[in-house]
């Protein structure tokens, strides 16, 4: 890495280092989500989607890659990453108490890290892997191709040149496939758990028969916020199978409870996790959680496939798990590094507030987006119902484990109902000035809000998606008002709702007038 990138300032950084969906657009300086690695003004509840940066991380950010310079200048700029990414290792298992036997990868975003899961599950017995993927619309866009050892993207995050869709050196597709087991039915209602155990059932048992392992793909905390299948229901399956599947938790929203991510791990689960999403980070900051008598199978020598370390820098891996064949100082990713500084900065920061206080402000938030819809004329809500065993017992009061996604539908379902790629639409416009017809002027026009991407899961009567988006609250937002009075943070989600309703108010209009079609009468 030349000096010269050193130099670079930190907002540049962050967007380095992952994918084009946070390469940031000339004419806005946002990525693809509307978000951006520096502070602005935004009333931001996009953290089921990405986040902009908070003042407060960015300034972290920024003092400490002022000390990262200075450090780089007299050691060895390998050492010195590796020794960074440790820091950030030990922070996550102080918040989680993780055991220090339990493995944890970085990468840039948990869609790579499913790359990880699939070669220990290659270093398995069977030398043979099935992956069977969980609701595929409610994970990242890309685990088609990581489910078969493919890229997901043109280029990787260290920067190399590659094609979509083409197999990853030390994947041989022969030996790997994939299926999925579907989470809703076919007009978006989530099917009963009965139901997908059967599914999962026998698509492990298939597999097994076929001689490969099986790799299961269960969901803590979805788009929407489900967990699937519930924790009863895993457990029992695991017992079931007898060691003889893999399972990995895509709990990469980032909204869990430290015990319940210990309980997955002592169950014999690997657990994929975020950075951003719930944390507040920059998006593309990626972590694994892999179970010790797992992670053990990268110490066969040539366990590892060399096509990985062209997608993940040495430094990013437990040392003792890393081959010689690697480089190790050859390929760093310094946007990677930032973006967990800043996703650390926000962990500690939400995990020093006092549960009861977590609490009170996560249902003051629930209560404001439930008035808001309950009183706007073509807002509804959409209700993920979850049984009493959908997460441990003893995890249930935490506060990370309340439902901070808030899923509304918009407009009608009828023939002139908004569809998918009209939520799409709104999504965009909410994040971006509007230009109102007749010379009305309105402020919130101009006022930035990110709300959370529209999803799969609600049909409208002629076989559309409807047009959905999600009001979902982050760490960073807690970390803001929790310590202001009650009545305080009770008024601040008054005033974003009351903001975020009257923006919508207005793109509505704009298609209203595009199409003659009256918004407010369809519901």
């Amino acid at each position: 890495m030349s000096q010269s990138i050193f130099d670079l300032p930190a907002s540049v950084l962050m967007a380095s280092g992952g994918d084009e969906r946070i390469t940031l657009d000339e004419n806005n300086g946002l990525n693809g989500y509307g978000c951006a690695p520096y502070p602005s003004f935004t009333i931001s509840y996009s953290s089921s989607t990405s986040n902009t940066i908070s003042a407060a991380a960015y300034a972290h950010v920024e003092s400490f890659l002022y000390s990262l310079r200075q450090q780089c200048v007299s050691a060895k700029v390998g050492q010195v990453f590796r020794d960074r990414f440790e820091v950030v290792r030990q922070a996550l298992r102080q918040v989680y108490g993780c055991s220090e036997q339990d493995r944890i990868f970085f990468g840039a975003s948990g869609t790579d890290l499913e790359l990880i899961v699939l070669a220990l599950a290659l270093n398995g017995p069977e030398r043979r892997a099935h992956n069977i993927i969980l609701g595929m619309d409610e994970v990242g866009s890309g685990i088609q191709h990581a489910s078969m050892g493919r890229y997901i993207s043109s280029g990787t995050p260290l920067g190399h040149t590659c094609q979509v869709g083409t197999s990853i050196e030390g994947f041989p597709e022969d030996r790997i496939t994939m299926s999925g087991v579907a989470i809703r039915d076919a007009n978006g209602r989530v099917r009963s758990m009965d139901a997908l155990a059967t599914d999962l059932d026998a698509e492990v048992s298939q597999a097994i028969e076929c001689g490969r392992r099986p790799i299961v793909h269960v969901v803590h905390r979805s788009k929407t916020g489900m967990v699937v299948p519930d924790w009863d229901l895993l457990r029992n399956a695991m017992v079931k199978w007898e060691g003889r599947a893999d399972v990995v938790v895509d709990a990469c929203q980032g909204r869990i409870s430290p015990l319940m991510l210990r309980s997955y791990l002592a169950l014999g689960c690997s657990v994929l996790y975020t950075g951003s999403k719930f944390i507040g980070g920059p998006p593309f900051s990626g972590a694994l959680f892999v179970p010790e008598q797992l992670a053990n199978r990268f110490k066969h020598p040539d366990a590892v496939p060399q096509g990985l370390f062209g997608i993940f820098s040495p430094a990013e891996w437990p040392q003792d798990l890393v081959p010689a064949s690697s480089g190790h100082d050859e390929a760093l990713n310094l946007g990677l590094l930032l973006r967990w500084e800043a996703a650390i900065y926000e962990l500690r920061r939400v995990t020093a507030i006092d549960e009861d206080r977590l609490r009170f402000t996560i249902r003051c938030f629930q209560e404001e987006v439930m008035t808001m819809v309950e009183r706007s004329p073509w807002l509804g809500m959409v209700s993920e119902l979850e049984g009493d065993g959908s997460i441990a017992e003893e995890c249930r009061e935490h506060p990370f484990e309340r439902d901070m996604i808030m899923t509304m539908t918009i407009g009608g379902t009828g023939a002139d109902g908004l569809d998918l790629e009209d939520g799409k639409f709104i999504y965009r416009s909410m994040f971006s000035d509007l230009e109102l017809a007749d010379g009305v002027q309105d402020p919130i026009a101009n006022t930035h809000i990110q709300l959370g991407q529209p999803v799969k899961c609600r049909k409208l009567d002629d076989g559309r998606w409807q047009a959905t988006l999600r009001v979902s609250l982050g760490a960073p937002t807690i970390s803001e008002v929790a310590f202001a009075s009650d009545e305080a943070i009770r008024a601040r989600f008054v005033s974003d709702m009351g903001r975020i309703h009257r923006k919508l108010e207005l793109v509505l209009e704009q298609i209203r007038l595009n199409r003659g079609v009256n918004i407010t009468a369809q519901l």
